[in-house]
């Protein structure tokens, strides 16, 4: 992970010192979409997809996305079940809302927009310590995977 850098200098002249403080802006992780044979990411889901694994069907497992990433959080079933405090999280991606520790409905969106590189370190920091070695992943939203595809093509046509 790459965390927000601050650097410090002093500059001491016979009676002055000035100090000159450089923020770099935090980079959040980047998700990478890991791939079968053949290279097709395991599934790719949309939000109706997603929202049919919110615990509401006991026959279903309990899905949760975070970053786009899609987790099979059903062994965390107490705290993601029907009656459970946090199952408001799943069958959609609420990144917002683990960001900024938030169970608001406003906060349950996978948008970004607006949250300081504090909130993004916050929210890698959940991903990468608490879901990718927890959880399996079982597939990756829609939305994801076009921004990746988009990324390569941006990368493809400057490379020409």
């Amino acid at each position: 992970m790459s965390a927000a850098k601050s650097s410090l200098f002093c500059l001491a002249l016979p009676y002055f010192c000035f100090v000159l403080v450089l923020c770099d802006k935090y980079v959040p992780v980047r998700v990478e979409i890991e791939t079968n044979e053949g290279g097709v990411p395991p599934k790719m889901f949309t939000a109706d997809e997603l929202a049919k694994y919110d615990a509401s069907d006991p026959e279903l497992p309990i899905y949760l996305a975070l970053k786009g990433v899609v987790f099979d959080v059903t062994s965390g079933k107490r705290f993601y079940g029907k009656e459970s405090d946090y199952n408001i999280l799943v069958g959609k991606d609420a990144s917002k809302a683990h960001a900024l520790w938030s169970l608001e409905e406003k906060d349950l969106t996978h948008d970004l927009t607006g949250l300081t590189d504090k909130q993004l370190e916050g929210l890698d920091e959940v991903y990468e310590k608490t879901y990718k070695p927890k959880y399996p992943v079982v597939g990756y939203m829609d939305y994801l995977i076009k921004q990746q595809e988009d990324d390569i093509q941006k990368r493809f046509k400057n490379e020409l």
